[in-house]
């Protein structure tokens, strides 16, 4: 069973309940008020009201406020890839006549130039689909499309995330937050293990994306370090 479940990625520790509230909590509260900001904006504007409240952005949504404090939940891959990734998405509409063509194309140079500039955000791939697929209306718009609704939706979502988290001091957002508001953690000249290693990571309190087996991986990589050193 223990083989299996380390197969399909299943972790064996489970999250605070607090933790899993806060994220459910933040996170539909989040969406609400990007809904209503864009109500307003299409009161005052004559613009749609879901202006907001993108796809893409509900994704980013579960990142930064389930994994506040994954790599790619950080604030440059949040706002660099989603804005990247739209560039992206509407050259390629405009250059490919074909549709599929246009996608594929898309993601792909998506995919590139996140790796390029370290902003690795996967909602970005959405982003730049949502550029070539999402019809008309996002036609007419260009490339304005990248500044407003995507780059706009994604500083706003950023501005929330640090919002909503702060009052939770263990998951402050972004994650240099948490350590500046974090003790030092004194050194200790015991051996540390694999076990030690995962106890920790329940100890953290918040959701990181790195699997036990990485962890465990991790830790031996540091060992061999070490001992070369020495």
């Amino acid at each position: 069973m223990k083989q299996f479940r380390q197969f399909l990625g299943i972790e064996s520790h489970n999250l605070p309940v607090k933790e899993i509230l806060v994220a459910v909590v933040s996170g539909g509260l989040a969406i609400l008020i990007l809904y209503l900001a864009g109500s307003f904006w299409a009161e005052q504007f004559n613009n749609y009201k879901n202006c907001f409240v993108l796809l893409p952005i509900g994704a980013t949504a579960v990142l930064v406020f389930a994994v506040p404090h994954g790599a790619l939940s950080q604030p440059w891959n949040v706002i660099a890839g989603n804005f990247i990734s739209a560039l992206v998405g509407i050259a390629s509409a405009q250059i490919f006549k074909d549709e599929a063509l246009a996608a594929a194309v898309a993601l792909a140079i998506a995919i590139l130039l996140m790796q390029v500039f370290h902003c690795i955000h996967p909602p970005g791939g959405a982003t730049a689909l949502t550029a070539v697929l999402g019809g008309s209306h996002i036609e007419q718009l260009g490339y304005a499309y990248a500044f407003f609704p995507v780059l706009t939706s994604a500083l706003m979502i950023v501005v929330l995330a640090v919002a909503l988290n702060y009052p939770f001091s263990w998951r402050r957002y972004p994650i240099h937050l948490l350590y500046i508001h974090r003790k030092k953690v004194q050194k200790n000249a015991a051996e540390i293990t694999a076990n030690d290693m995962l106890l920790a990571v329940e100890a953290h309190g918040s959701y990181l994306d790195i699997g036990e087996e990485t962890w465990q991986e991790l830790l031996e990589i540091a060992k061999q370090i070490k001992d070369q050193a020495d």
